[in-house]
């Protein structure tokens, strides 16, 4: 799926815009709400991948868990579903980019501006697990920061929720290796809010220093 959807209308209502971001498996484009002139961002499911039951089953049970988490710090949802075999996630639209590229352009950054967004990523994943959520992938690419210089926690794709069945089997591989928890690393099954949290101290060291606690060249999904 390329940049000719740049036009196409989601069930009648969400007009896509513009291409915000490209993952392995979706599409995050801005889009604006043709009922009500709203500006969104809607995530697409690539269609070559449509028919994959285990991506599939991951995508809307991220849409299900965004659904009932409310939190200033975690990308809200407005609705989800499918047009045909195109799938989709209405999200709140986040006029800013991500910490990864503050990380980039900016260089090391003040303890006080770096402490400020790692209390803010904690802030929102309390909630997640006050929900019995585990995000499983706390990384700068999946922390969005307004031009208010509020944090956005996004891309729950891996997450689990406590009433979620689980996809994989216990040996495979899940996260992004620079932050990831030891424990992780060897069985997703075994990360918990512990595993968030060390993730959120990797996400911060490399605030700090212009990189991450250790360099690992593992897979990531």
């Amino acid at each position: 799926m390329n940049g000719d959807m740049i036009g196409h209308i989601i069930r009648d209502r969400y007009k896509l815009i513009d291409e915000r971001g490209r993952g392995s498996f979706a599409t995050v484009y801005v889009a604006r709400d043709l009922k009500n002139n709203h500006i969104y961002a809607v995530k697409v499911m690539h269609l070559d991948l449509s028919s994959d039951e285990d991506l599939l089953a991951r995508f809307q049970r991220e849409a299900h868990i965004l659904l009932h988490l409310n939190d200033p710090h975690i990308v809200r949802i407005f609705d989800y579903g499918n047009d045909g075999n195109m799938h989709y996630i209405v999200m709140d639209y986040i006029d800013g980019q991500n910490l990864k590229y503050y990380m980039i352009n900016d260089g090391l950054m003040d303890p006080a501006r770096a402490i400020g967004y790692a209390r803010q990523i904690a802030e929102g994943l309390c909630t997640a697990h006050k929900q019995g959520v585990v995000h499983r992938d706390i990384k700068p690419q999946n922390i969005l920061v307004n031009t208010g210089n509020i944090v956005k926690i996004t891309d729950f794709g891996l997450a689990r929720g406590r009433e979620t069945v689980t996809l994989t089997q216990s040996n495979v591989f899940m996260g992004t290796a620079n932050y990831i928890s030891p424990e992780q690393a060897e069985s997703s099954r075994s990360a918990d809010t512990r595993s968030d949290l060390y993730s959120i101290a990797a996400v911060l060291f490399e605030m700090l220093t212009g990189r991450p606690p250790f360099k690992v060249t593992l897979p990531s999904i």
